[in-house]
C-alpha cells in the first residue's frame, strides 16, 4: 500500500519521476534527491526545474487607449498581465521577450520599430505603440523568446478628421485708428473636406468689427466682402477704422464648412506733448505730459510707448488712465526738442517740443581778500563751467566801488579779463570788483572785495623822514625823524619822542636780535652820535649809547653778516665788532675818493660793502676793505645827493638789484646787476600815482612783498619800482 501511494504522487520530470529509484550511483534527475534509495523533491520546491521555468502559455495584453486615429502620431500605452513559467509562478527578472505591431509601430523609450526586444518588470510587459496612418486595425503582439509564452491585441484606427478651420494671420497686429493706415489679412493653406487644396477662385465671405476691406470685392452682389481664393490660400487688405480699439475679422467658406478669424488693435492715431521750458544744465527736469488721441480725438490709454528726441534724453512714460502719460526730460544742449512717441509697430511725431533754455554758466571767485598794504597784489580767481557744449564763456573784472588807483596788472586800468588776474592796491581802501562771466547768452555776476590798509605818511609828528629800519623779528620799524623816533606797525603808529635832540642826518639798522642801532648827527654835535636801542622805545629811554672813537657824526650804518657793524663818519670807514661798545680804531678810506662825507652804507647779497659818497659818488668793496675799489658811475648830477643804499632782490639767475636814495629832484636809482652796475640804471621820480617822491633819505627793502619802503620829505612811502 505504502508504494501504491507513493506512485499515486509522483510527477514526471524530463523523464525521472519522484519516487523512482535513485540512479546506480545514487543520484537523481531534475532536481530531486536521493534518500534511502528513492528520488524525493527537496524540501520547499514546487517540483518545477529546468525547461518548466520557461514563460509557458498565453499572454493577455491590453492597450490604453484602445481607439486611436491614424494620423502616425498619437500613441497608446501596451501592459500585460503577470507572465508565468511552466511551474505557474511569475517569470523572473532577465527573461526577454519580444514585442511587435502591424499597422503602426512600438516604442520603447529612444527606440522604436515594427519589433524590439525588452524584459519583463516583476513579470510583466510595458511598452507603447504608435499609430499609422491608415485606418483599420493594428495588431501587437508579445512573445518570448524561450518557452511557448504569446499573446496579441487589437487596436482600432479611426480616419482622422479634416481641419475645419482656416487659419489667419494680421500684419500688422497694431496700427494707428487713424482711418487710413492698412492691415494684411493672410491664410494658410485650406484643405477641402475630401482632402487636397481648396480650387482657386473659391468666394470667402470676409467680416469685420471695425474698418473697410481694401481689397476689391469679388461679388458685390453677395452679402459682406468677397475674396477669392488663390493658390490654395486667402490674402486681403483691411483699412483701419479710426476709433481706438480691438478689431475682429472672421473669413467663412459656407460651402466647404470653413472659417477662421484673427484679431489685431488700433491704437492712437496723433500724440501732442506740453512742458514748461527748463535750462538744459542735464540736471533740471521738464515735466512733461503726452496725450494719445485716435482719429475721433478720443483719448486712448493703455499704452507703454517709447520716447525719442531731437536733444536730450527722456524718462520711461507714466500711463495717468486718461490719455494722458507723464515724464520728464533733460539735456545739456540747448534748443527745440521734437518728440518722435515710439509703440511696437509704428510711430508718431509728437505735436508741440520741449524747450531748453540756455544754461548760464557757473560762477564762482576765490575772496574776499583783505589786509594789503599799499603796493600789494592780490591774485584773483575765477572758477567758470558751462554745461552747453561748445559755449565760451568770457570773464570780466571791473572795479565798481574803491578809492582811485586800484588797477589790474594786465591793463594798467580798473578792467580786465581772463579766469586769472593780478589786481595792484595803490593805496588804503577796500576796493569792490565785480566779476563777470559770459556765454554770449546769459551773463551771471559776482562781488569780490580786496582791501588794503593806508601806509603812507604815517609819522604824524613829523612831514620829514629822515631814517628807518625793519625789525625782522617783531616786524616792527623804527623811524628816525627831526624830532626824535618811534616804533610803528602798518597801524597809526605809537609816536614817542626818546631823544628829544634835532638830528640833521640819521640811519638805522636792525641787528637781527631786536635791537637796532640809530646813528645820529645832531646840529652843532649835540648829544650822542650812536645808539642801540631795543623796542619798545618806551622801555628803554635813554638808550644805550656807543662810542664811535671820537667821531660826532654818524651817517650810516650797515651790519655785516658776522655781527660787525660798519659806521660811516666824518672821518671815514669804522667798524664797532660784535657785542664791543667801543670801535676799532682803524679808520678805512678809498686811494680815489670817497673819504669825504660817507652818506651810505650797506652789504649786498654777495658780502661787497656799497659805499655812497654824497659829494663824490659810488664804490663796491669786498671785505677786509679794499681801498682800491673803482667808483660806480651814476646819472650826472645824482653822486652829491647820495643819502642811501638799498640792496634789493635776488633773481634765480643770482644777479642782485640795489636801490640809490638821493636826495632833491633825482629820486631813485635802481642798479639791476650790482655784478654790472654801470649798465642799465632804472630812474625812478614819482610814485604811482605821479606824485614826486622828494628828498628820499633812508630805505630799507622786503623781500617778502618785493617792496621798497622809502623814507624823506614826504614821509615813509612803501614803492614797488617792478610794478611801475
Amino acid at each position: 500500500m505504502a508504494a501504491m501511494g507513493l506512485a499515486a504522487c509522483t510527477v514526471e520530470i524530463d523523464g525521472q519521476r519522484e519516487g523512482f529509484p535513485c540512479n546506480y550511483d545514487g543520484s537523481c534527475r531534475n532536481g530531486l534527491l536521493c534518500r534511502g534509495g528513492v528520488c524525493v523533491r527537496p524540501e520547499g520546491s514546487d517540483g518545477c526545474e529546468g525547461s518548466c521555468r520557461e514563460p509557458s502559455g498565453p499572454i493577455s495584453l491590453r492597450a490604453l487607449p484602445p481607439v486611436l486615429p491614424a494620423d502616425g502620431s498619437s500613441r497608446a500605452v501596451v501592459e500585460s498581465a503577470v507572465v508565468r513559467d511552466g511551474g505557474g509562478a511569475p517569470v523572473g527578472p532577465g527573461v526577454r521577450f519580444r514585442v511587435w505591431a502591424r499597422g503602426g509601430t512600438v516604442v520603447v523609450g529612444e527606440r522604436e520599430g515594427d519589433a524590439l526586444e525588452i524584459e519583463a518588470v516583476d513579470g510583466r510587459l510595458a511598452f507603447e505603440v504608435r499609430a499609422g496612418t491608415q485606418p483599420g486595425e493594428m495588431v501587437v503582439g508579445a512573445e518570448s523568446l524561450e518557452g511557448s509564452a504569446r499573446g496579441t491585441l487589437l487596436l482600432t484606427l479611426l480616419p482622422t478628421q479634416i481641419p475645419r478651420e482656416i487659419v489667419l494671420t494680421a500684419t500688422p497686429p497694431l496700427l494707428p485708428a487713424d482711418g487710413t493706415s492698412t492691415v494684411s489679412i493672410q491664410s494658410g493653406p485650406i484643405e477641402a473636406p475630401e482632402g487636397g487644396a481648396v480650387p482657386d477662385g473659391t468666394l470667402a465671405t470676409v467680416e469685420l468689427s471695425a474698418g473697410s476691406l481694401v481689397t476689391p470685392d469679388a461679388d458685390p452682389m453677395q452679402p459682406g466682402g468677397q475674396v477669392a481664393v488663390e493658390s490654395g490660400q486667402l490674402a486681403f487688405e483691411v483699412r483701419a477704422a479710426s476709433s481706438a480699439g480691438p478689431v475682429t475679422v472672421t473669413v467663412t467658406l459656407p460651402d466647404l464648412d470653413l472659417s477662421g478669424s484673427v484679431g489685431f488693435d488700433l491704437g492712437p492715431a496723433t500724440a501732442a506733448i506740453e512742458a514748461a521750458p527748463v535750462p538744459a544744465d542735464g540736471v533740471t527736469p521738464a515735466e512733461a505730459t503726452l496725450r494719445l488721441l485716435d482719429g475721433e480725438g478720443a483719448a486712448v490709454p493703455g499704452f507703454t510707448p517709447a520716447l525719442e528726441l531731437s536733444l536730450g534724453s527722456a524718462s520711461p512714460v507714466v500711463d495717468l488712465g486718461d490719455g494722458r502719460y507723464a515724464f520728464t526730460a533733460t539735456s545739456i544742449e540747448r534748443g527745440s526738442a521734437s518728440v518722435r512717441v515710439l509703440f511696437s509697430t509704428y510711430a508718431l511725431d509728437a505735436e508741440g517740443a520741449l524747450t531748453f533754455l540756455n544754461a548760464p554758466p557757473v560762477l564762482s571767485v576765490e575772496g574776499p581778500v583783505s589786509g594789503l598794504l599799499p603796493l600789494d597784489v592780490a591774485e584773483l580767481t575765477a572758477t567758470v563751467a558751462d554745461v552747453n557744449p561748445g559755449d565760451t564763456v568770457q570773464v570780466d573784472w571791473q572795479v565798481r566801488t574803491g578809492p582811485p588807483g586800484g588797477v589790474f596788472l594786465e591793463t594798467g586800468l580798473a578792467e580786465a579779463a581772463g579766469e586769472r588776474v593780478s589786481f595792484l592796491a595803490r593805496g588804503g581802501g577796500t576796493w569792490a570788483i565785480d566779476v563777470h562771466a559770459t556765454d554770449g547768452l546769459d551773463t551771471v555776476t559776482e562781488t569780490v572785495e580786496v582791501g588794503a590798509q593806508p601806509f603812507t605818511l604815517l609819522v604824524p609828528r613829523s612831514g620829514e623822514v629822515l631814517a628807518s629800519a625793519l625789525d625782522p623779528l617783531t616786524g616792527e620799524i623804527l623811524v628816525v625823524t627831526r624830532t626824535g623816533t618811534a616804533w610803528m606797525k602798518p597801524a597809526p603808529p605809537a609816536d614817542i619822542d626818546c631823544d628829544g635832540g634835532q638830528p640833521l642826518f640819521a640811519d638805522a639798522v636792525a641787528d637781527g636780535s631786536g635791537a637796532i642801532f640809530a646813528g645820529l648827527h645832531f646840529i652843532l654835535g649835540r648829544g650822542p652820535p650812536l645808539m642801540r636801542v631795543q623796542p619798545p622805545m618806551g622801555a628803554s629811554c635813554p638808550p644805550e649809547t656807543l662810542d664811535v672813537g671820537g667821531s660826532r657824526f654818524v651817517n650810516s650804518l650797515a651790519l655785516r653778516g658776522n655781527g660787525d657793524l660798519w659806521i660811516a663818519t666824518e672821518q671815514g670807514l669804522k667798524v664797532l665788532p660784535a657785542g664791543a661798545t667801543t670801535v676799532d680804531p682803524a679808520v678805512y678810506q678809498f686811494q680815489d675818493g670817497g673819504s669825504g662825507w660817507l652818506a651810505a652804507l650797506a652789504f649786498d647779497v654777495f658780502g661787497h660793502l656799497l659805499v655812497g659818497n654824497g659829494i663824490e659818488g659810488l664804490w663796491r668793496t669786498p671785505i677786509p676793505f679794499d681801498p682800491a675799489s673803482s667808483r660806480i658811475d651814476l646819472d650826472p648830477g645824482s653822486e652829491d645827493r647820495i643819502r642811501a643804499i638799498v640792496p634789493g632782490a635776488v633773481d634765480a639767475t643770482g644777479r642782485q638789484e640795489a636801490f640809490v636814495l638821493t636826495a632833491g629832484t633825482f629820486g631813485l636809482i635802481r642798479i639791476p646787476d650790482l655784478e654790472a652796475p654801470d649798465a642799465n640804471l632804472e630812474r625812478y621820480d614819482q610814485d604811482a600815482f605821479g606824485r614826486s617822491l622828494g628828498s628820499l633819505q633812508d630805505g630799507v627793502f622786503e623781500v617778502g612783498t618785493q617792496s621798497l619802503w622809502a623814507a624823506g620829505t614826504k614821509g615813509l612811502v612803501r614803492l614797488s619800482p617792478a610794478l611801475g
